[in-house]
């Protein structure tokens, strides 16, 4: 609880800092019925006051003045599909979602803590990813079995970039070329495969604003929760706690 005070302070503090014009990309993963009514809420917010985007086009839109956001959910759980799709469809809200091909249609079974409450989750199937572009939410790759991809050796890394990539591809008709890495950890090695493995984006979930001067391949993300409180939303959807990545390098910085 202290530790969530301190980063809704920084960010407070961190606000008037932010500047206009600044690039956004939210992360969700599941969402229960019981959170629904919250996540229309924070929809709601950044409908009216942010200029929502495809996370396809993050950082190729042209900016109106708002902030830019874009809408992502991880793991593609069957709570996403049950109850997020159809809020994002009535406010005409582009939104993305990164599919781990290896459960499409199946209970999730990686590693998580004990007790996590998407331990029981199951991932959408074929059926239903074919059927989200229809409501305006772009499909891209999560990996096969959603590993730690550092901890892979190259002929592991290659078969989860790739064998992801060609089976959404299969699905849709397509190309994909963004991804989003499990558990948001990569290392040079993981850039450098998802770049020969023909991946245009990347997304990881560190706290960070986009922009186009970074590696397209390690763009950040602000995790959000259908269960937070919409001061801390409207601070997350407004960048402003990217102060926790600042602070980070500045700690960095003086060791």
């Amino acid at each position: 609880m202290l530790k969530a005070w301190i980063k809704y302070i920084t960010a407070l503090a961190y606000l008037p800092f932010c500047g206009k014009g600044r690039r956004v990309v939210l992360c969700y993963h599941s969402l229960k019925s019981d959170f629904t009514a919250g996540f229309r809420k924070q929809m709601e917010y950044i409908v009216c006051h942010c200029q929502v985007v495809k996370p396809s086009e993050i950082l190729t839109v042209e900016s109106d003045g708002r902030t830019i956001v874009a809408v992502t959910f991880d793991d593609a759980y069957v709570s996403f599909y049950e109850n997020a799709v159809s809020v994002l469809t009535e406010l005409n809200m582009p939104a993305g979602v990164f599919v781990p091909t290896g459960f499409i249609g199946r209970q999730c079974n990686w590693q998580m803590p004990e007790g996590h409450p998407d331990k029981n989750e199951k991932v959408i199937d074929r059926q239903q990813i074919l059927g989200l572009e229809k409501h305006g939410i772009e499909v891209f790759s999560h990996t096969v079995s959603h590993p730690n991809l550092t901890k892979l050796s190259d002929e592991e890394l290659k078969r989860e970039l790739i064998d992801s990539r060609i089976e959404l591809e299969d699905v849709l008709g397509h190309p994909v070329d963004i991804i989003s890495y499990p558990h948001g950890i990569y290392d040079r090695r993981v850039i450098d495969f998802a770049a020969a493995g023909g991946y245009r984006l990347g997304f990881t979930i560190e706290p960070r604003w986009v922009n186009d001067l970074e590696n397209k391949l390690t763009l950040g993300r602000l995790v959000v929760s259908p269960k937070e409180s919409l001061s801390i939303f409207k601070l997350k959807a407004a960048g402003a706690y990217a102060a926790e990545n600042v602070l980070r390098n500045l700690k960095r910085r003086i060791r």
